[in-house]
C-alpha cells in the first residue's frame, strides 16, 4: 500500500493559532529527501525553515506561498511516483485538520483519509468557541456572519476559516441574485441619485461599522467595493472621497508613483494587534530618572581594553537584572486577578528587524557574569534579526530593555507587553552640567523612563526600583 504523508501548518508555542507559509524550497513533482528543507513558515515574530520528516516527491502543494492559515491546516502532500493522481486527490478532498490539546500536542489522525470519509455536521443550536477555530471566529466576526449556521468540515463539527468564506460565499451568491446584481456586480442603489458597486458582505461591514458605501474607493473590479475597502475606509476614518492621486504625486512622477500598498507581515499584524490591546487595557504610568554614567562607561571601557565585547545595554540589562533582585516586588507579571512573582530576572530587550520589533528573554540575567551575558544578547540579537529563535525564547519575562540611544533619541517613553509589568526607556549618553561635591562639574547622563502598568506596579514601588536601578548603574563595582 502506498504512503501518502501530510505536510501541515505547525505549531510553534501555545499562542500561535496560524501561520504564513513564505516559501516553498522546492517544486511539485520534484524528489525531497528526509530532513530535506522543504518550506519556510512565519508565525507572529519568527520565522523558520520546516524539514521533511520524509523521503518521497511532493506531489501536491495546497496552500500557495504568501498564504495565512490556521494550524493544522494540510499544506501539501509527499508520497511515492507509484501514487496515483485519483489517491492523491482523494486525500486531499477527504484530510480533516489536525487539531492540537491545550499542551500543544497534536492529536492524532489518520495518514492517510479514507476514500469514503465524510465531514461531520456541526450539532445543532448555538455553537460554542470550542467548535470553531480562532481564525474562523474572527473572520465570522469581521463578515457578520452568525457561527451556529455554518457547518463545519473539520473533526467533530469543527468550523474553520475555509467553512466561513465558503458561508461567505454562498450568502453572497444568494443575496446578489435576490437583489438583481448584474455580471459587473452593480448594486442597488444605497442613497438617493447614487448606485454603489459593492459585494453584499460589503455592505453589511459597513451598515455594522457606518461606513458611507459612497465615499469608499473601491479595488475590485470595475471599482467594486470590499469587505477589506469598507475595514480600511473605517480604520482611517475616511469621510469624503480620496483626493486624486496626482495631487500627491511626486515631482516629475506619474498618478501612480504616490505611493506603494505594503501587506502586513504576520509579525506586523501581530505586533500591530498587541500594542493596540496594551494601551487599552493596561493602564500605563511613566516614571523618569536620570542615571550617571560614569563610572559604568569607565569600568566597560577597561574590559574592552581587554578585548572583551560588552556594550552599554549589556551592561544596563544587567543592572536591570540585579534591581529587579533588590526590589522583588516589582518582578512580576500581571494575570488577571493573581501577580506572578518570580524568583529569578528573565529581562527581554528589545531588537529591531526588517518585520517589525522581536524581544529576546535572557534568563537567570542575575546569575550570568557580564561577559556570559554579553555573548547570550549578540547571539539572541542576531538569531531575533534572522527569525530564527524559537517561541520560548522571546516569550515570558518580567521586564523588557528598550534602548534607541544608538539612533541619537534622548528620551522616549515605551509601550509595555503584558503580561509583563513594566518596561525601561533609555536614550543616548551625553555630557551635561552636573553637581559634584557641591560644585559644578561635567558629567555624562542617561535618561530613562519606566512604563509601569498600575495595576501591578505602583508609584511608590515603580520608584524605589528606579533607585535600584540608579544605584547599579553608578556602582558598578559592587557587581562588575
Amino acid at each position: 500500500m502506498s504512503t501518502v504523508t501530510p505536510i501541515i501548518m505547525p505549531r510553534w508555542g501555545l499562542e500561535m493559532t496560524e501561520g504564513t507559509l513564505s516559501a516553498w524550497h522546492v517544486d511539485e513533482g520534484e524528489r525531497v529527501a528526509s530532513g530535506q528543507v522543504i518550506m519556510e513558515i512565519e508565525s507572529e515574530k519568527i520565522a523558520n525553515e520546516v524539514e521533511s520528516e520524509v523521503a518521497g516527491v511532493l506531489r501536491k502543494i495546497v496552500v500557495a506561498a504568501g498564504d495565512t492559515v490556521e494550524i493544522g491546516t494540510l499544506l501539501g502532500v509527499i508520497a511515492d511516483e507509484q501514487t496515483s493522481d485519483e489517491v492523491i486527490a482523494e486525500f486531499v478532498r477527504g484530510y480533516r485538520p489536525v487539531t492540537f490539546t491545550d499542551d500543544g500536542e497534536s492529536e492524532t489522525v489518520p495518514a492517510a483519509p479514507t476514500p469514503t470519509a465524510t465531514s461531520t455536521p456541526v450539532q445543532t443550536g448555538s455553537v460554542g468557541d470550542s467548535h470553531a477555530s480562532p481564525t474562523a471566529r474572527r473572520l465570522a466576526s469581521r463578515l457578520g456572519l452568525d457561527l451556529s449556521t455554518i457547518r463545519g468540515s473539520g473533526r467533530g463539527g469543527r468550523i474553520s476559516a475555509e467553512d466561513v468564506k465558503a458561508a461567505a460565499a454562498s450568502a453572497e451568491q444568494r443575496e446578489g441574485e435576490g437583489e438583481g446584481e448584474g455580471e459587473e456586480g452593480e448594486s442597488r442603489p444605497v442613497s438617493a441619485g447614487e448606485s454603489v458597486a459593492a459585494t453584499p458582505t460589503a455592505r453589511r461591514a459597513a451598515r455594522r461599522l457606518g461606513v458611507d458605501l459612497s465615499v469608499v474607493r473601491g479595488t475590485g473590479r470595475a471599482g467594486r467595493i470590499s469587505v477589506e475597502d469598507v475595514e480600511r475606509a473605517a480604520d482611517t476614518g475616511s469621510s469624503r472621497p480620496a483626493a486624486p492621486a496626482t495631487a500627491v504625486a511626486p515631482t516629475g512622477g506619474s498618478a501612480g508613483d504616490a505611493y506603494d500598498v505594503v501587506k502586513l507581515t504576520t509579525m506586523r499584524k501581530t505586533i500591530a494587534r498587541r500594542l493596540v490591546a496594551s494601551k487599552q487595557t493596561v493602564p500605563h504610568f511613566y516614571l523618569s530618572v536620570e542615571l550617571g554614567m560614569d563610572a559604568l562607561l569607565e569600568a566597560r571601557a577597561g574590559l574592552r581594553d581587554q578585548g572583551a565585547e560588552v556594550s552599554v545595554n549589556d551592561c544596563l540589562l544587567k543592572a536591570c537584572a540585579l534591581a529587579l533582585q533588590d526590589v522583588p516586588e516589582a518582578n512580576v507579571q500581571f494575570h488577571g486577578e493573581v501577580l506572578h512573582r518570580f524568583r529569578t530576572s528573565d529581562v527581554a530587550f528589545a531588537v529591531a528587524t526588517e518585520g517589525g520589533l522581536i524581544t529576546p528573554v535572557v534568563r537567570d540575567a542575575e546569575r550570568k557574569s557580564l561577559l556570559e551575558l554579553a555573548g547570550e544578547v549578540r547571539d539572541l540579537a542576531e538569531r531575533g534579526r534572522t527569525g530564527k529563535l524559537a517561541a520560548e525564547e522571546f516569550q515570558g519575562g518580567t521586564l523588557t530593555l528598550s534602548n534607541l540611544g544608538m539612533y541619537g533619541v534622548d528620551a522616549f517613553a515605551a509601550v509595555i507587553n503584558p503580561p509583563q509589568a513594566a518596561i525601561l526607556a533609555v536614550g543616548r549618553s551625553g555630557e551635561r552640567v552636573i553637581v559634584r561635591d557641591g560644585q559644578p562639574a561635567i558629567g555624562r547622563v542617561m535618561s530613562a523612563t519606566l512604563s509601569c502598568d498600575h495595576r501591578a506596579i505602583d508609584g511608590a514601588l515603580g520608584a524605589r526600583w528606579l533607585q535600584a536601578l540608579r544605584q547599579r548603574v553608578e556602582t558598578p563595582g559592587d557587581w562588575w
